[in-house]
């Protein structure tokens, strides 16, 4: 078998991963990570309810 130099960070072309292909690959790994948090924080975890009391200035209003 003849090794050559072509741009791989690996000579033998069997075990290569083209960098094009790792990069989509990340990519779509980080993307379903973040899917399944959104889903998780959408759909397992339930809100707490509570009151909430905000006072609001009269000087913006009734000009």
């Amino acid at each position: 078998m003849q090794l050559e130099q072509s741009g791989y960070r690996f000579a033998d072309r069997r075990y290569a991963v083209p960098t094009l292909t790792r990069l989509l690959l990340v990519l779509i790994l980080l993307g379903g990570l973040g899917y399944g948090a959104i889903y998780a924080l959408a759909n397992l975890v339930e809100p707490r309810k509570h009151e909430i009391t905000i006072r609001v200035k009269k000087d913006g209003f009734g000009r």
